[in-house]
């Protein structure tokens, strides 16, 4: 049976687990090789790209070029230094598998948990921002408590890794390995293997590097640079021009000349020369190479939206000479650059939750239990100076129409980005909240007393903060 719809027909019940296209852009230079590797399932082979650079050119450029090492750390030295959590499913809310995750993962190597931290598997797989994919093997062991969980997320060099993609689907299965002592590769597929690819946005197969502009340049740079300092070592210093009395004169004095070094005396017959002339050429045409290569490293900052790493250069003039910039819009070009490196976090929690997370909840909770989500924390750090002016105006506000929580949690914020102990902020509301409590006429008062002793401390909290950013005067008591 079929149905008609706008003329067309559709069959009652569609297809299922069918799938005729491809991902794989094979008029794009993807290559898939099936070699045979002991280990590799049929119609499953190995993916190049020949025209890509390799990961030797790019660690090349990052050792060797100081605004290549600067965008790399720019780009991936926010999502290692945020932090990660892990959040309970959308829908179930499972705080209780949640918390389990978290635990598994965080534990620490000498407590039976990783011996690489999470921490550090997500610091190595934003290495794909350069390298395009970013490979690790997963390693299993039993716990004590009979449950399945990683030994380790291991590392491996990218350069001795191909990625393995289904031939007709080009769906993930895993990667080979070139290991040392082995006559052929090592196929390592899942649920053992976790690929990172960076940039699925663009190209969901072979990934993006965000420092191919950058590359480019580079290689551009080096032909300028040697170019710039032949031209310095020739050009550097001034020229001499001796009018002589014959050409035999001419080549004696030049030869006397030449000789002189460090300030050196030579004695020349008047009868030889007539004049000698100093021909200036010292730095004429240097200034091209200098802002030729400062276009190149102006252009690689851009090609990642880190234009306002190059305001510092042209602001003091060391990039052109002169004084060309302006930190006027450093605020928003920076916010924006942070709102494309939180895409970025969005990928690549995605990646580990259903790579990671899933894998350790299947095998552990079996396929009912909704899986929570692996998730990189704000890398927008918080406006403490406005959570500060916010809290204080509900604290002396005569009427507050919000939830305990939602004070109770402004407080934290600010009291966690001043190092303040939580403990101790903790102990001052519930003395405060007591002493309300005590003092309160009647029972709808008492009712009121956990908001007004969390206002109360919050107050002083918020006075703190303001004291911390140097708007009044420090010695405000930081718990009643």
């Amino acid at each position: 049976m079929s149905t008609q719809v706008n003329g067309t027909s559709f069959p009652a019940v569609p297809e299922t687990e069918v799938e005729k296209g491809t991902v794989l852009d094979y008029m794009a230079g993807e290559l898939i090789v099936q070699s045979g590797i002991e280990g590799v399932p049929k119609n499953v082979g190995q993916l190049f790209d020949w025209r890509e650079p390799s990961v030797g050119q790019f660690q090349e450029m990052l050792d060797m070029d100081g605004k290549a090492r600067s965008l790399e750390q720019v780009l991936c030295m926010p999502l290692i230094k945020a932090g990660w959590h892990i959040e309970p499913d959308t829908e179930t809310k499972d705080q209780t598998t949640a918390s389990w995750v978290q635990e598994m993962l965080s534990r620490g190597a000498n407590d039976g948990g990783m011996s690489t931290p999470m921490d550090t598997v997500v610091a190595q797989m934003t290495s794909a921002f350069t390298n395009r994919r970013s490979y690790h093997e997963k390693v299993w062991k039993v716990t004590p408590d009979n449950e399945v969980m990683y030994d380790k997320i291991a590392w491996r060099p990218p350069d001795t890794c191909t990625v393995l993609r289904h031939t007709v689907t080009g769906d993930l299965i895993g990667f080979t390995q070139i290991v040392f002592g082995k006559e052929t590769q090592v196929a390592i597929n899942n649920p053992y293997a976790h690929v990172y690819v960076h940039g699925q946005h663009r190209n969901p197969v072979k990934g993006i590097s965000d420092l191919t502009v950058c590359y480019r340049n580079y290689r551009t740079k080096e032909k300028l640079k040697f170019l710039w300092y032949t031209f310095l070592e020739v050009m550097s210093l001034p020229r001499t021009v001796v009018l002589a009395n014959g050409d035999a004169n001419a080549k004696k004095a030049a030869q006397a000349i030449a000789a002189l070094k460090n300030a050196g005396v030579a004695g020349l017959p008047a009868d030889w020369i007539k004049e000698i002339h100093q021909l200036n050429v010292s730095g004429q045409g240097a200034s091209q190479f200098h802002s030729a290569i400062a276009y190149l490293d102006a252009d690689s900052s851009l090609s990642v939206l880190a234009g306002f790493t190059d305001l510092p250069s042209r602001a003091t003039g060391a990039a052109t000479g002169s004084a060309t910039g302006s930190y006027a819009l450093a605020q928003a070009s920076s916010d924006f650059f942070l709102e494309m490196l939180t895409a970025y976090s969005v990928e690549l929690s995605t990646c580990v939750t259903n790579q990671i997370v899933t894998d350790l909840v299947r095998y552990n909770k079996g396929a009912t239990v909704r899986v929570p989500q692996f998730t990189i924390n704000s890398l927008q750090e918080p406006d403490v100076q406005q959570a500060a002016t916010l809290l204080q105006s509900m604290a002396t506000a005569s009427n507050i129409n919000v939830p305990m929580d939602f004070v109770y949690q402004l407080m934290t914020t600010i009291a966690s980005e001043l190092n303040l102990n939580m403990d101790e902020l903790q102990t001052a509301i519930d003395e405060q909240e007591a002493k309300y409590g005590q003092e309160a006429p009647n029972q709808q008062a008492a009712s009121g007393a956990p908001l007004a002793a969390a206002t109360d401390v919050g107050f002083q909290v918020a006075q703190h903060a303001q004291a911390a950013m140097g708007n009044i005067p420090s010695e405000v008591p930081v718990n009643g």
